[in-house]
């Protein structure tokens, strides 16, 4: 049975009967006045004729079937009828008491087909209904839009009802009876923490995990929706990258790197670094032996890396993972490591064309208290007693932990923005805020000594969250070519995407290390468009549309946590890319008003009253459907 309820009589009260229009792929199973095998349903003159599949209903006839519904908190049964009415490869379910100005169907998508269905209530309260599992959606429609009896009674309010998308399932947590179902945080304001459900027994709870696991948490624990069939047209070539927007020759042109870059193979297989995309941009001199040991010394194996480079000026920026300085602590001392090569590469990267004289900033993106607390871990960051000429910048950038925490204080501020005074709202939001302010003034200070011509590393501690921040965001300060759409969408490729960024474990699976530092960076490139808006060539349109669907993926882009897991998981090969759709999609997005060449560089230094919430994303419409006493 799917029920669809239209969102302006989503605050109303309903009398109506239903009407269940269930489509040509889905057999009876979908319905839940068919429980069984077989089903004898009677014509208007009473003559029999037993069924197996809805669909062997003769075509322009009507039928009718009784049943029976068992209160879960009562256990009373009710008996009512239903009417069956198949035209062509259409069939209407509807019952004696049908009003045609009410009516309520869930209507299926293309491709979606039925997974699961059962009677079930929402828990610690009075509210039953029907849970409906599909391939793309989880759905609980309370009782009385379904039963004659509930839909007569005049007084009846909306208390409990959910349309989400699966992919919003986070986890699922059993106990007893009973299943607590967690939702993506990051998706909207709207869309609640948990969900829990009480089935009537302990098979089928355990019928709905398998059911559930089956559709969201396959493949890796990202759900296998949207697949495309492998045929002719969809095989590409097992190395290309689903989207294929950045073409690290052509930025190495682009750049004017040609003369000390080289592209390298040498962790074609993962080897070397697994969080790394297969094909490195690193210094001509550079050989594998070199490679392979610097990266025995870089946490993770992630070895430092050119992103931005200047031709006329020299400077150039770097970034990696810490390196492990400190392997063994024992009586109250660290065990001092240090690799050789690991010292002669960052010497080449700070000399090369230039003398030895030269200097190597590196901003480490951790506090100091935090960065010698690593050391515990055999971490810590480069000293200049090992790294000549190194300046060593700590940024006391927040963690991953304190990020999220202060995610979540400026959601439940946007929740209860209706009960809260201002400046409890503003002390709610504040937090993020502040992280945001920090963000941009080490941003500032990156860009002012890119500009003065240095050589920049910038580092954290794994490389994946901090240091793509603070990359990323210099490089469209400073490159225009990065504030157009093909630009933008290649930089986001290149230092989020094919870096390593965790987009599975951050945005999506509920772990410990869930934490929105893409939508941070995303937040920021905002109000970048705001305060420059003729600088972009794109609208805020284009980086709201980015955020949704790193969130709740459509496409293959934003799965995973590396090239090596959507190699492993064919990704290239099996799903679409977001960032072709932009492209195909161009004119949706472009600011009519761009003259980037005015300006070439831009900063990030805000005055306080440009801080505010991102309300085209936090607040925008929200396109689920959840209805609770507390919404």
């Amino acid at each position: 049975m799917f029920v669809f309820v239209p969102k302006d009589a989503l605050a109303q009260q309903f009398t109506a009967a239903r009407l269940d229009m269930i489509r040509p792929k889905l057999t009876w199973a979908s319905i839940d006045v068919f429980r069984k095998r077989s089903v004898t349903i009677y014509s208007y003159d009473d003559k029999p004729l037993e069924i197996r599949n809805l669909y062997e209903i003769p075509e322009n006839t009507k039928y009718y079937i009784n049943t029976e519904y068992e209160s879960l908190i009562n256990k009373t049964k009710q008996h009512y009828r239903y009417d069956l009415n198949r035209s062509g490869k259409e069939l209407t379910v509807s019952s004696e008491f049908y009003d045609n100005n009410h009516v309520f169907e869930i209507q299926t998508i293309p491709n979606e087909y039925h997974v699961f269905h059962s009677q079930a209530k929402i828990s610690n309260t009075t509210t039953e209904g029907m849970v409906y599992l599909t391939s793309e959606r989880f759905m609980f429609i309370p009782q009385f839009l379904q039963m004659p009896h509930f839909m007569n009674n005049q007084g009846i309010k909306m208390d409990y009802m959910y349309l989400i998308k699966t992919q919003l399932i986070e986890s699922m947590t059993l106990n007893g009876t009973s299943i607590v179902l967690s939702m993506n945080p990051f998706y909207h304001p709207d869309l609640p923490s948990t969900i829990e459900l009480t089935f009537t027994s302990q098979p089928l709870v355990l019928s709905f995990m398998s059911s559930l696991r089956s559709i969201r948490f396959e493949d890796g624990g990202e759900s296998p929706l949207h697949k495309l069939s492998v045929n002719g047209e969809n095989i590409r070539n097992s190395h290309e990258r689903v989207d294929g927007i950045y073409n690290p020759i052509v930025e190495l042109s682009r750049q004017g790197m040609e003369e000390m870059y080289m592209i390298s193979d040498v962790n074609a297989h993962f080897k070397v670094c697994p969080t790394y995309p297969s094909v490195l941009v690193v210094p001509i001199e550079m050989n594998e032996r070199m490679m392979v040991n610097i990266a025995c010394f870089r946490s993770k194996g992630r070895i430092p890396l050119v992103t931005y480079y200047n031709k006329k000026t020299g400077a150039a920026l770097f970034r990696s993972s810490q390196p492990l300085v400190a392997t063994t602590f024992a009586f109250g001392v660290f065990k001092k490591s240090e690799s050789i090569d690991d010292q002669n590469y960052i010497t080449h990267i700070r000399c090369d064309g230039r003398d030895d004289k030269s200097v190597l900033i590196v901003l480490d993106c951790r506090a100091m208290a935090n960065a010698v607390a690593n050391r515990l871990s055999g971490g810590g960051t480069e000293s200049s007693g090992s790294y000549k000429n190194c300046i060593i910048d700590h940024l006391n950038l927040p963690n991953i932990h304190v990020v999220f925490s202060a995610y979540q204080k400026m959601i439940n501020g946007i929740i209860n923005r209706s009960k809260k005074e201002v400046s409890q709202f503003y002390t709610s939001v504040g937090e993020w805020i502040d992280i945001l302010q920090i963000i941009n003034e080490s941003i500032c200070k990156t860009c002012d000594l890119l500009k003065n011509g240095n050589r920049v590393l910038v580092h954290c501690s794994d490389g994946w969250d901090r240091t793509p921040q603070i990359s990323s965001l210099s490089r469209i300060c400073l490159d225009p070519y990065h504030r157009t759409i093909e630009g933008f969408l290649g930089l986001i490729e290149y230092e989020w995407i094919m870096l390593g960024h965790k987009f599975q474990s951050r945005l999506r699976n509920q772990t410990k290390e869930n934490s929105p530092i893409f939508i941070q960076f995303l937040e920021i490139v905002v109000m970048l468009i705001k305060k420059y808006p003729n600088a972009f060539e794109f609208t805020p349109l284009l980086i709201k549309d980015l955020a949704v669907e790193s969130v709740c993926p459509t496409t293959g882009t934003f799965l995973y946590n590396c090239e090596k897991e959507r190699r492993k998981y064919d990704v290239c090969t099996t799903r679409m890319s977001f960032f072709q759709h932009i492209i195909q999609n161009k004119t949706v997005y472009i600011n009519p008003n761009a003259t980037l060449k005015k300006y070439n560089e831009i900063e990030t230094k805000f005055e306080v009253f440009e801080y505010r919430i991102w309300n085209e994303y936090y607040l925008r419409e929200f396109d689920q459907i959840c209805i609770s006493p507390q919404k």
